[in-house]
């Protein structure tokens, strides 16, 4: 049976917000997250605002406690007008460091550029030599797929799987000839995590190939593959295959993304401020307590803007101060929807202050207004100030009907 709340990510059968996190296994996990973008976003391009948030959200994550290394690259699709897809994979050095990171910020700073989300884990450690090769190299995931019907409790036809495919591959390389030598590089595989009981059962292999394994070369290598694992795939009662791009890494010495570019962020696109609050250097403190959370407040955080005002100021921050979202919110189960106005909104309204007896803001006021007029099938206008004593501005209020 599954602890704590149901469709949000788990781990050995212990939901990440789980009172019975301190019996998560001290075993290395491996994250794998999927994520979809919305048309039109390109997390590789520097000028948008998705791929400086992409840097920013890497270089996070590289930063809570257990990170030990992050491999991420675009899904190769077969077309450049489908919607930008990247697979991360990070590796945790125990079921601990998984939790803080769904406890965290993660990902979130993208969620308005997310479409769909898989974040799911392995209890894996990727090879230990990888990172010598790594950055010659390009991913598949191989999901088989079981019926729901093979409960966890059947270990032995689990370990009877895991052991069919690491001996199927592990012949792999030695089976092939001069003229068409593998390309393939490491492999590793492990069952998937179940979120919910009637989950189906799933199991996760990482083949590692080299990068250069292009055209019809890579379209015949892979064929020759497919047809090498036919023995394994009548077991399943489905495959998905997916392929990336090269790969990039993050690695917890450096804790900075390679082969990034790595060009100062734009002026245009930088956050300008005389805030003192944001002058004030930040130094990292996570919330290993599960007392600091006030439903989706974070208290610690409420507490490092109080800090800020205090002479001399002090800031301590993982995540932005108020009301956010965890990472382990967002996963194939559920994606939080930006707040906002209704759909069919029948009137708008525009509060703010100024001074109309300023013949200059008056002007503004009123070419304001003409503008919005203009918007659409030139929608009603109604306006007026609130009457206040004293003070040096106008409280206006401006309604446009829709």
């Amino acid at each position: 049976m599954l602890t704590g709340h149901m469709d949000i990510p788990c781990l050995s059968n212990i939901a990440h917000n789980s009172k019975e996190t301190d019996q998560l296994p001290a075993i290395p996990v491996l994250s794998i997250i999927h994520f979809t973008f919305h048309a039109g976003v390109n997390i590789s391009e520097p000028s948008q605002l998705a791929s400086i948030l992409w840097q920013k959200s890497l270089k996070f994550v590289s930063t809570i406690p257990g990170f030990q290394q992050l491999y991420w690259a675009l899904v190769d699709t077969d077309t450049a007008s489908q919607d930008q897809q990247v697979i991360i994979l990070i590796q945790w050095d125990s079921g601990h460091g998984w939790k803080l990171f769904q406890s965290s910020l993660g990902f979130t700073m993208m969620l308005g550029y997310i479409q769909n989300i898989s974040n799911r884990c392995i209890q894996l450690t990727l090879p230990a030599n990888l990172s010598s090769v790594s950055f010659d190299s390009v991913l598949e995931i191989v999901s088989f797929q079981f019926s729901d019907t093979l409960s966890t409790a059947q270990v032995d036809q689990k370990s009877d799987f895991r052991s069919k495919w690491e001996s199927t591959i592990s012949l792999y390389p030695s089976n092939v000839t001069m003229e068409s030598e593998s390309e393939l590089i490491h492999y590793c595989g492990e069952w998937l995590e179940l979120d919910h009981p009637s989950e189906g059962q799933f199991f996760i292999g990482l083949l590692f190939w080299k990068s250069n394994t292009v055209g019809n070369q890579r379209d015949a290598n892979f064929h020759n593959f497919g047809h090498y694992i036919a023995d394994l795939v009548k077991d399943t009662t489905g495959v998905v295959s997916v392929y990336t791009n090269h790969l990039n890494k993050v690695s917890f010495e450096s804790a900075t993304p390679q082969q990034f570019d790595t060009s100062p962020t734009p002026i245009a696109a930088q956050f300008e401020t005389n805030h003192p609050v944001f002058r004030t250097p930040v130094k990292p403190k996570y919330n290993v307590n599960e007392s600091t959370f006030s439903e989706i407040k974070d208290q610690v955080h409420l507490e490092s803007m109080r800090q800020a005002r205090q002479t001399p100021p002090q800031r301590i921050a993982g995540g932005p101060a108020g009301s956010w979202y965890p990472m382990g919110t967002l996963s194939q189960h559920h994606l939080p929807q930006r707040q906002g106005y209704p759909t069919t909104p029948d009137t708008e309204w525009i509060s703010f202050r100024a001074q109309l007896e300023d013949s200059r803001v008056a002007g503004l006021f009123e070419d304001l207004r003409r503008k919005l007029w203009r918007i659409g099938d030139c929608p009603h206008l109604f306006w007026g100030k609130d009457r206040e004593k004293g003070g040096g501005s106008d409280r206006i209020s401006l309604f446009m009907g829709t």
